[in-house]
């Protein structure tokens, strides 16, 4: 059966001699509507090619083609109803690009005294549809349309462009698509070639055009303007004289362009295709067949075919193409697996990741179509946190902020290192004002204090204690191992850090009732270290855990080490890090007026507050800090920085002899160093400011005030409430088969440990239930009364959580509990898992 081409002309009546046999071609001149439907609903064409006129005094045709075809859900050679419609209509899509003529816009009050100043030599059009610059920019008259004619009291605004006598005009036409293309244009000033051609490839990947778009451009001087797109005229002389021109081939030629480049789009594949080919130019084959389309039909190709391939991945010369890459994205959002209102994650929480991955598991051998691999590849977040959701309370994960996403994206296409200046352009210049912002926000010498972006706070503390272990091994002449001192409080990574930097002990220090460390331990442990000569590579305090956020304080510690340093005569002083990377939002409140209230926060949340700001005043009497932006400010992992007060010590951080080498290449951990932290940070400073801060921490601070008033009204019980200074609730609840109270459980070591796994349960069914699914955190060897227990935290980041949707999540996680408790009585079998024993905190 022979593949049919349905070709509809509703322009001029253009010949065209088609004699490729294994094709039948239908070609209709301005058909009737009615005819036209019957011919759709009756026959099945491999492709379809409209050419609809502009000007509908050109045509016969009563009906809107494109329309019609889409109408009837059929695929065609062009551009969308929608887009032409768009196009022609409207004057500000023009005005999108740079190159539309100034124009200004006039209401009906102020028409006339408008066209009274009006000069001699300013020569205006007035016209309301841009389209018709195109037909009048041939006029001689200087004044094209007088100001009676057009009957202005009609309308309550005109627009109003500026005449221009052209020196030339020009056509250009691009068909295929921006990696897959041709152009033909009637000039032959190569400059001028490369100009329009730039252009008109930014325009149509802009513009988001498909398969066809013809541009006129007008020059004055050494000025271009777009004065006309063309999206669905495809046939007219304009554009048949110049393919002849440029490429020697005639309507019939054409038209076979036309259905490669829809075939190639559609990837069909079929033997009599190939016929096709020999009709063409391989000048033009080349540039309008895909790789992968050639692989299928199997047409020969080589290296410069692969190598084409693969530069139409990239930025191209002249950046043209830059828009295809927010195409690329906006097309894969439609292949993120979906979410739902009432679920914390996207798509699915059981899938199958190695059956997604097994059908790629060897190399292919020839490169693939790229956006069917990204779309494949985006399957792998199923199952992902949705951290903008109010039913996630996992972590410290806020959402990102999508300036950051977007900064941090175009940053990725230029791909700048910050190893040095020259190979980031003003990144390091960015970084280094952060670093200042951040330091007049701790309150020191911004003048000598440096900093660095790092991968995370694990790596923010390896360069806290590489800087003291500088400090005291070259000052301090034992061959004792050195030691750090921190809290339980900190994270649990520090062990790991010492050991990468070849320290093999740790000292913790217990908690206080506030769960801030024991002072007088702490003093203990300091003279234990003086006595017995053993370096003190770093103290490392707390600016607040994800658990209570309770920050320790500097001050306090401070004095106990000036103290000890000067009564022994120890030649270095301990470097004192303070790790806020949870807490660091705290810092925008040091000169909040809280008897004011400005923001009006409610007054438990500002006891909270200024708990914290209190303590926070002393911060500067640190040497060290670690900020993480990936949490407290909203931008993708992994965005943290590292601050010291004395700048020498992290420029001499890599090297023995001291030597100060500020290029952050000598200074840094890493050479090839991404620049994304960066923008993202700058962004969410510049953008948030200080009120935004504060708000955002009053806003989560209520929701966690709000959520422990209604458990406990549901009769959860709520742990260390008075203790915890952040935005996480502790909350610990009993198995119905046990009939005791939190304190006699714990003594049992057997109802704790049934109560326990209860809980774990209790976790894994919040996630799964028929209700809402959410997302807490199990917490196993969480310290309470001296015992370790297990218990749930929840810890809400985003802003989609207020107080009233707060105590919506209250209750539904009340009422999945009498829900899974109706279950547990009656020893269902839920299929989850062991509960793990440890859980990184």
């Amino acid at each position: 059966m022979k593949n049919k081409i349905l070709i509809i002309d509703n322009n001029s009546n253009i010949n065209i001699n088609m004699n490729v046999k294994c094709f039948d071609y239908c070609i209709l001149h301005s058909p009737s509507k009615k005819y036209l439907e019957e011919l759709l609903l009756n026959e099945e064409f491999l492709c379809i090619i409209p050419s609809e006129s502009k000007d509908k005094k050109n045509t016969t045709c009563t009906y809107n083609l494109i329309k019609l075809l889409e109408i009837y859900g059929l695929e065609y050679f062009g551009n969308s109803y929608l887009k032409n419609l768009i196009v022609q209509e409207k004057s500000a899509f023009f005005e999108q690009s740079d190159l539309y003529i100034p124009s200004e816009i006039w209401t009906r009050t102020n028409q006339k005294r408008n066209y009274n100043l009006l000069s001699d030599s300013d020569f205006p059009i007035f016209i309301d549809n841009y389209n018709g610059y195109k037909k009048i920019i041939s006029s001689k008259k200087k004044l094209l349309l007088e100001l009676d004619n057009l009957q202005v009291e009609k309308y309550d605004e005109i627009t109003i462009y500026k005449k221009y006598e052209f020196d030339r005009i020009f056509n250009v036409v691009l068909v295929g698509n921006i990696q897959q293309n041709i152009f033909a244009i009637d000039s032959k000033n190569q400059e001028e070639i490369e100009y329009l051609k730039k252009k008109s490839v930014e325009l149509f990947s802009k513009f988001n055009f498909k398969d066809f778009a013809s541009f006129v451009f007008g020059r004055k001087g050494k000025d271009y303007f777009l004065l006309d797109i063309n999206l669905n005229e495809i046939f007219n002389d304009t554009i048949i004289k110049l393919f002849e021109d440029n490429y020697g081939i005639k309507e019939d030629q054409i038209i076979v362009l036309y259905i490669i480049i829809f075939l190639n789009r559609n990837t069909y594949i079929n033997h009599d295709i190939q016929k096709l080919y020999n009709l063409l130019p391989s000048e033009i084959l080349s540039k309008i067949v895909s790789l992968e389309y050639k692989q299928k039909i199997g047409l020969d190709y080589d290296y410069y075919d692969v190598c084409n391939e693969l530069k139409s991945r990239f930025l191209s010369s002249s950046d043209d193409n830059r828009y295809e890459f927010i195409k690329l994205i906006e097309k894969s959002l439609e292949y993120c697996p979906k979410s739902d209102v009432n679920s914390y994650y996207l798509g699915d929480l059981d899938y199958d990741y190695e059956d997604c991955l097994s059908l790629y598991e060897e190399i292919p051998s020839a490169p693939k179509e790229q956006k069917q691999i990204l779309n494949q590849s985006l399957k792998i977040l199923n199952g992902q946190i949705r951290w903008n959701s109010p039913l996630s309370f996992y972590n410290v994960c806020p959402p990102v902020m999508m300036n950051t996403v977007a900064a941090s994206a175009i940053t990725n296409i230029y791909n700048p290192n910050g190893m040095i200046d020259r190979t980031c352009a003003g990144y390091l210049n960015m970084e280094r004002q952060i670093i200042r912002q951040l330091s007049n926000l701790l309150e020191i010498d911004s003048e000598t204090s440096a900093g660095t972006f790092t991968a995370g706070g694990k790596v923010c503390l390896t360069y806290a204690v590489k800087c003291g272990l500088n400090r005291c091994q070259q000052k301090n002449y034992t061959n004792n191992s050195p030691t750090i001192i921190t809290s339980m409080a900190n994270h649990f990574s520090i062990e790991s850090v010492g050991y990468q930097l070849g320290i093999n002990n740790c000292i913790r220090i217990s908690l206080n009732e506030r769960q801030e460390m024991d002072y007088d331990e702490f003093e203990k442990s300091i003279y234990k270290c003086i006595k017995n000569e053993i370096p003190i590579a770093c103290i490392i305090l707390s600016g607040g855990n994800t658990l209570h956020s309770a920050v320790e304080n500097v001050k306090t510690t401070k004095n106990i080490v000036d103290i000890y340093v000067a009564k022994y005569n120890l030649t270095y002083t301990p470097y004192i890090y303070y790790d806020l990377v949870v807490c660091w939002p705290w810092l925008f409140f040091k000169h909040y007026d809280f008897d004011k209230n400005s923001l009006k926060i409610e007054t438990e949340v500002l006891k909270k507050i200024q708990h914290t700001s209190d303590i926070f005043k002393y911060a500067n009497l640190a040497d060290g800090f670690g900020f993480d932006f990936h949490k407290g400010g909203f931008s993708p992992y992994t965005t943290s920085i590292f601050i010291t007060k004395n700048m020498n010590e992290l420029y001499s951080i890599n090297n023995k002899k001291g030597e100060i080498q500020k290029d952050s290449c000598y200074h840094t951990f890493t050479n090839s160093r991404t620049a994304t932290d960066i923008i993202s940070a700058w962004n969410i400073l510049q953008s948030v400011g200080i009120e935004g801060f504060q708000s955002y921490v009053a806003n989560m601070l209520n929701v966690s005030c709000i959520l422990t008033k209604y458990f406990k009204d549901f009769g959860f019980n709520v742990l260390s409430e008075n203790s915890s200074f952040g935005f996480a609730t502790i909350i610990w609840i009993k198995s119905p088969y046990i009939d005791k109270g939190i304190l006699d459980i714990i003594k049992s070591k057997d109802s704790l440990a049934e109560n326990d796994q209860y809980i774990y349960k209790f976790t894994e069914y919040l996630k799964r239930n028929t209700i809402a699914n959410i997302c807490v955190r199990y917490l196993p060897k969480y310290s309470y009364n001296n015992k370790q227990i297990t218990v749930i935290s929840l810890l809400p980041m985003t802003m989609n959580l207020d107080a009233d949707v707060a105590k919506k999540v209250a209750k539904k996680i009340f009422k999945i509990r009498n829900e899974f408790d109706s279950y547990y009585i009656k020893n269902m079998d839920f299929g989850f898992n062991i509960a793990p024993e440890n859980v990184p905190r």
